[in-house]
């Protein structure tokens, strides 16, 4: 019986040794990504301003739905969820 015991024992510690093992890889993996800097060049965003632009974006947000959380001229809304 002693002998189940001492083997259960061991099993025991090597399962927590292995998912300790396993947690510190892990967390040391996963700080090394979030750790990581992306060189980015950065690109200059051209907005017309002519009033077809203007226009055919306003039928864009209006047949998408965006007015109806946005807001008539997308100045935004108070949104209420319940639930």
């Amino acid at each position: 019986m002693r002998r189940v015991l001492r083997i259960l024992g061991y099993a025991v510690l090597s399962l927590v040794a292995v998912v300790l093992v396993a947690y510190g890889v892990l967390y040391t993996i996963s700080a090394v990504k979030l750790r990581r800097i992306y060189a980015l060049t950065p690109h200059t965003i051209r907005v017309p301003h002519d009033s077809v632009s203007i226009s055919e974006g306003g039928r864009f947000a209006k047949i998408r739905g965006c007015t109806t959380c946005h807001g008539r001229m997308l100045e935004g809304q108070t949104l209420l969820i319940v639930g």
